[in-house]
């Protein structure tokens, strides 16, 4: 927890991703205990839609709602929602150049990844238009040109490239992605530039350091390149470390092990009728410290040390497309004064962007105590669902502020849910690894154990 009186904002970046969420759902349906070091709460809390409205003519609408905490009473949660505006040409996008970066190696072949590539590829192959045009750079032992830049209406040329795909050795990264560069790099700054890494993890035998690699891909992006990975299966190795290439490179991540998400990440992030509406963006939410007495934020670590605090320059995070929706959570305390009738300001949540022209903007909304209710199930289904998914993870976390919930609180939590909440195919899955879980932690005590794992102490007074 953090006292107001010592300080008064948190910030949170606008590109939140649902990777860790999808590796411990995979890891419950084979009947495993996820590792508490990749459960990341912001994940799992923005893994389901929340039905957001939009802002009209504004390009971020803001909103928070709250209720009483679900850990312990006193407290309160809070939701906070960004959401950037419609497609203003729904049917319209930039040309695009896509250099698309494929792991080949032994382990991609072995486990059936590369079959699931190229699935996803031939599905994008179907979405690419004239003005678009498309490079394969496969990278084993070697990089290889596996498609030369091709514009997106040859799909006989595209679809023999994809299925000509074969396995070459071991992963060297680097050279795959210094092809990928020169090819993306010799497109017209007008047109959108983006390299995407499919991986099933970040490996390189060459001396080249990790950094270094980080370094090529931030070098890249200051070019006006976007650089996006694709976690293609669970792999060896760590998915932050998947994602930090695309922090780094100004993209999207995302994790994926089955067809229909492939199709998805293909179809729908790379090619999908998205227009960005900000070139960068960091949000601000600021205590009232008359009204809040103290907060934590749920989840949201930095991926890259670097990007820790609030950046006014709003240089921090990628590009955000239209439709675009991130939530954050918080616990809070009020004084011991304040009531929810009161109507007192609580604090102010702001946007800083940037918008196409370079030029910085932002957004503010203030917010009042009359913003939250006193009856957990009086809240709005969005909050009550993102409650749900955030004590989930933070019992997976093993966190110590979950450590006085029991696995049957999570599973009551789920049931309370409105019915029509609970009845969307991702909200059912959810509901089915909390039952699994919870299962496990019959047998064993490894899930949800109570274990002091605080990010800051509180100031005792």
């Amino acid at each position: 927890m953090t006292e107001t009186s010592e300080e008064r904002s948190s910030s949170f970046d606008l590109d939140a991703n649902i990777g860790a969420y999808a590796l411990v759902r995979e890891s419950l349906v084979r009947g495993e205990s996820p590792d508490p070091t990749s459960v990341r709460t912001e994940d799992f809390v923005n893994a389901f839609e929340y039905g957001d409205p939009a802002p009209g003519e504004h390009t971020f609408a803001l909103r928070v709602e709250g209720m009483p905490s679900p850990y312990r009473e006193g407290y309160h949660l809070l939701r906070v929602s960004v959401r950037s505006k419609d497609l203003e040409v729904p049917d319209e996008r930039p040309a695009t150049r896509l250099v698309i970066l494929v792991d080949v190696s032994t382990a991609m072949e072995a486990s059936g990844w590369l079959e699931l590539v190229r699935d996803g590829l031939r599905t994008l192959a179907e979405r690419l238009r004239a003005a678009d045009e498309i490079a394969i750079v496969t990278y084993g032992h070697r990089a290889q040109i596996a498609l030369p830049v091709t514009s997106g209406d040859r799909k006989a040329a595209i679809l023999t490239a994809i299925d000509g795909l074969r396995v070459a050795g071991e992963t060297n990264l680097d050279a795959g992605l210094a092809t990928a560069s020169d090819l993306a790099l010799s497109a017209s700054p007008t047109v959108t530039r983006r390299i995407v890494i499919c991986t099933n993890g970040i490996a390189n035998p060459s001396r080249v350091r990790t950094a270094e690699l980080l370094d090529r891909v931030r070098n890249v992006a200051e070019r006006g390149i976007h650089v996006s990975t694709l976690g293609i299966g669970l792999g060896q190795h760590p998915d932050t470390l998947i994602e930090q290439f695309s922090v780094r490179g100004d993209g999207f991540h995302a994790f994926v092990d089955r067809r229909p998400e492939v199709r998805r990440a293909f179809a729908e992030n790379l090619v999908g009728s998205r227009q960005i509406v900000a070139r960068s963006a960091n949000v601000r939410v600021e205590f009232d410290d008359r009204v809040v007495a103290r907060f934590r934020q749920l989840g949201y670590e930095p991926l890259d040390p670097e990007r820790r605090g609030f950046d006014s320059r709003a240089t921090t995070a990628g590009a955000i497309a239209a439709e675009h929706a991130v939530t954050a959570l918080y616990e809070i305390q009020l004084h011991a004064d304040i009531a929810l009738g009161d109507a007192r300001d609580m604090g102010t949540v702001q946007v800083v962007y940037r918008g196409d022209d370079g030029l910085l903007r932002a957004a503010r909304e203030g917010w009042r105590t009359d913003a939250m209710v006193e009856d957990r199930t009086l809240a709005s289904p969005s909050i009550r669902l993102a409650a749900v998914a955030a004590v989930f993870a933070e019992k997976l976390r093993q966190s110590y502020w979950a450590s006085g919930l029991d696995w049957s609180d999570v599973t009551a939590l789920f049931a309370e849910l409105p019915e029509a909440t609970r009845q969307p195919r991702d909200v059912t899955i959810l509901g089915d690894m909390i039952a699994r879980a919870a299962a496990l932690s019959e047998g064993a005590q490894t899930i949800g154990a109570a274990r002091t794992t605080l990010d800051r102490l509180t100031v005792l007074k």
